[in-house]
């Protein structure tokens, strides 16, 4: 699977290279002939694999993470959005980042986080990586400046949390690895706030052990992996668990008799919420006519959205933000504010990139994994393969 996808991505790279606008063209040959050094935000999956393929064309890469390890999400920590009993939804034998990095075969199919934070770790031991890393050092901007000879350069801000201090280096290119499961997106609706039970989002959810769930009816919104996993596990210690899934059309009248899905026949599904009841603990779903269903808990599992705080200073000759350029008319992710300058992020995506990697006005910006619904681990490898052939010297038109 991984060789096809290679074989995919190089005869989509050279469709691209054939159909490119010259414009994109000669500004990935112009601005990266003077390349010296690269800084990558993010050790995570994305970040590793992008120091291995720079250091593979010998350019030097300082890596900044603001963790004190390695694998990004994929360590359970009390603010990961991975949860106790996590397994892949895609088997090993597509995870790793490519046939010369596979996941151990002693590994069953489906395996668990655990897994994947000691494959990472493995991989950044084995080649190396760990010297590169600049560890609890979290980026707060990346501007560009105007080096001492002249060249222009990125400036790239960090504060050292060991150290409680900021410093400041400059790098000939930037690569922002920083991953897409920081930000949770939590919904708008009417009457949330008023909520009477308890709201979490699915990125606070760790074990169906927790005492909030014993013997509680569950609302959870969404009917994604995270959802469905979430729900079938807190249907063990439930009274009910009640998965809203907006995709569902209210085509049938809800029937309160019929028995629940699961083992213990307490796992319903409905259409998505119409509101919450203001200061009450029900919910109005979106049946014909509606029903109130009354809960105890609420869980989001509504996803996340980008995040980008440390691109902030508007890039020379980029178009202007708009206000409502960044905002989603569907959600908000108060926690994570607003994006404006060298980005547009709107509908949960990223614009003003070319292939979803190169910013369009200067390419020494990249951007690794962005894509969602993909095979990530190899979609890593090959969009990393590319920039770093591009920031090497990679000739575009032969």
């Amino acid at each position: 699977a991984c060789r096809l996808a290679s074989e995919h991505f190089i005869i989509c790279c050279a469709s691209v290279s054939d159909k490119m606008s010259s414009r994109i063209a000669e500004a990935l040959v112009s601005k990266t002939k003077h390349l010296k050094n690269v800084a990558i935000v993010g050790a995570g999956a994305a970040g590793l694999i992008m120091q291995w393929h720079l250091k593979q064309h010998n350019i030097r890469a300082v890596v900044y993470e603001r963790h004190s390890h390695v694998s990004g999400i994929w360590k359970l920590t009390p603010d990961s959005p991975v949860y106790d009993n996590l397994v892949t939804n895609l088997p090993r034998q597509v995870m790793g980042y490519s046939e010369g990095f596979p996941f151990s075969s002693t590994l069953p199919s489906f395996i668990t986080h655990a897994h994947v934070d000691a494959y990472l770790n493995d991989f950044a031991l084995k080649n190396d990586l760990i010297r590169g890393i600049r560890f609890n050092c979290t980026v707060t901007g990346v501007t560009k400046c105007i080096s001492v000879d002249g060249q222009s350069n990125w400036k790239v801000t960090c504060h050292d949390q060991a150290a409680d201090c900021s410093f400041s280096e400059e790098f000939s290119a930037v690569v922002v690895c920083n991953g897409h499961f920081n930000c949770p997106v939590w919904p708008v609706i009417n009457g949330l706030d008023q909520f009477t039970g308890e709201v979490l989002h699915s990125s606070a959810y760790k074990s169906p052990n927790e005492e909030r769930f014993q013997g509680k009816r569950v609302l959870i919104v969404g009917a994604k992996s995270s959802a469905t996993d979430i729900a079938r596990e807190l249907s063990a210690v439930a009274a009910a668990v009640h998965i809203c899934d907006r995709n569902l059309l209210p085509s049938e009248r809800y029937d309160p008799s019929v028995l629940g899905a699961g083992a213990n026949r307490n796992l319903y599904y409905h259409p998505g919420i119409n509101e919450v009841s203001s200061g009450r603990n029900e919910v109005s779903l979106g049946y014909c006519p509606p029903v109130e269903l009354s809960v105890d808990v609420v869980v989001l599992c509504t996803g996340y959205e980008y995040e980008f705080r440390f691109l902030v200073q508007r890039h020379p000759g980029s178009a202007s933000a708009s206000a409502d350029s960044t905002s989603n008319s569907a959600s908000t992710s108060p926690s994570c504010g607003m994006q404006t300058g060298l980005i547009t992020v709107q509908n949960r995506s990223v614009r003003s990139l070319y292939q979803h990697m190169y910013l369009n006005s200067d390419p020494t910006l990249a951007f690794v994994g962005l894509n969602h619904t993909v095979i990530p681990f190899a979609l890593f490898y090959l969009q990393a393969a590319h920039i770093a052939a591009v920031y090497g010297g990679w000739d575009l038109q032969r």
